[in-house]
C-alpha cells in the first residue's frame, strides 16, 4: 500500500513543489487549495477552507495521510496588517484545527513557519534565540507555532523557512521568477541592499521538510540556505546567471520603503541543528541559480 500524504496550499510555491516531491518519493499525494485550483500529475486535488473543521475533517477522512504538511496561510505581511483578525483567523485558528485533525487521525504535521518571527537584531538566529516579531504575520505564524506544538498527539514539527527560489510547479511564484520576467523586459528593479536573509532552492527546501516528517521530528526548524544575502545582490546573481543585464538592479533601502506591517532588517538563520539530525546541505545561491536555470534549459 503505497504511503500518503496531504499538503495543504498545494497550488502556491511551496506547496506545489512539495508535493510533486512527495509523489516522486512514491507518496499517494493530496492537495488543498482555498480559492486557486490548480492541476499537478500524481496529486488529487481538494478545495479545503482550514478554518472549517467539517471541511478538515472530511479531507483527513477521505487521504487518511500518515504525513501532514501544512503550508497554507495567509502569506503576504501587507495584507495581514490590513485584517488582522482575517490574518490570525487563517495562520493560528486553521493551523491549529489541522494540528487537532492530525492528532484524532494519527498523522504526523509538519508545519511551515517563517524567518520573520525574529526581530532583527541578531545574524544567524538559532532555534535558542527568543522570537520577537515586528508585524502582524510574523506574530500571527509564532503563535501558530505555540499553537500546534501544545496539540497532543499531532507530533508537530514547525520548521522556519526563508526566502526560497526555484520554478512554482502551480499557481504560486517565486520571487525569483518573478525578478526575472522584469529582467527579460528590461524593467529597473529596486532590491534592498539593507535586509539580509538566507535564501534557499526550494527542492532543498523540499527534501529537508519530507526528512524531519518522516524522522518524526518534533518542535522547531530552521532551513535557511547556507548564504546571508541582501536582495540586491541575489537580484545581480540571477541576472548574470541567465545571461541578462545586472544593472536593472537597483539598490534602495527598506526604509524608503512603505510597508503597511513592519519586517526585520536581518532575518538570517542558523541552519546547524537539521545539518546534525538530517545531514541537510542545501546548496549556495550561485549552485541554486545555475540548477534553476538547468531545469529552464531541459524543458525548452
Amino acid at each position: 500500500m503505497k504511503k500518503r500524504a496531504l499538503v495543504t496550499g498545494a497550488s502556491g510555491f511551496l506547496g506545489s513543489n512539495l508535493a510533486l516531491h512527495c509523489a516522486g518519493e512514491g507518496y499517494q499525494v493530496w492537495g488543498s487549495f482555498h480559492s486557486k485550483p490548480f492541476s499537478l500529475k500524481g496529486v488529487e486535488a481538494r478545495k479545503l477552507d482550514v478554518c472549517v473543521p467539517e471541511q478538515i475533517e472530511s479531507l483527513m477522512k477521505e487521504a487518511e495521510p500518515s504525513l501532514v504538511f501544512h503550508t497554507a496561510a495567509w502569506a503576504n505581511p501587507d495584507d495581514c496588517a490590513k485584517d488582522p483578525a482575517g490574518a490570525r483567523q487563517v495562520n493560528v485558528q486553521g493551523s491549529k484545527l489541522l494540528a487537532e485533525a492530525c492528532a484524532r487521525h494519527g498523522a504526523k504535521l509538519v508545519f511551515s513557519s517563517t524567518d520573520l518571527v525574529f526581530d532583527g537584531s541578531k545574524q544567524f538566529c538559532t532555534e535558542e534565540d527568543a522570537p520577537n516579531p515586528l508585524g502582524v504575520y510574523g506574530k500571527s505564524k509564532l503563535d501558530a507555532e505555540k499553537a500546534i506544538l501544545e496539540v497532543q498527539g499531532a507530533r508537530a514539527a514547525a520548521v522556519r523557512v526563508v526566502l526560497m527560489y526555484g520554478w512554482g510547479k502551480a499557481v504560486g511564484r517565486s520571487f525569483a521568477e518573478n525578478w526575472l520576467r522584469m529582467f527579460l523586459t528590461q524593467q529597473p528593479l529596486k532590491a534592498f541592499t539593507d535586509q539580509f536573509r538566507c535564501p534557499v532552492w526550494v527542492g532543498d527546501l523540499c527534501d529537508a521538510l519530507l526528512s524531519v516528517a518522516e524522522k518524526d521530528l518534533q518542535g522547531i526548524f530552521h532551513a535557511g540556505g547556507p548564504e546571508r544575502m541582501n536582495r540586491c545582490d541575489f537580484a545581480k546573481k540571477l541576472a548574470v546567471e541567465f545571461a541578462l543585464n545586472p544593472d536593472l538592479a537597483l539598490p534602495s533601502s527598506m526604509k524608503d520603503a512603505a510597508f503597511a506591517d513592519p519586517r526585520p532588517f536581518e532575518a538570517s538563520l542558523d541552519n546547524s541543528k537539521l545539518q546534525r539530525l538530517i545531514g541537510y546541505a542545501p546548496l549556495g545561491v550561485d549552485a541554486g541559480l545555475r540548477l534553476m536555470h538547468d531545469k529552464l534549459r531541459a524543458q525548452l
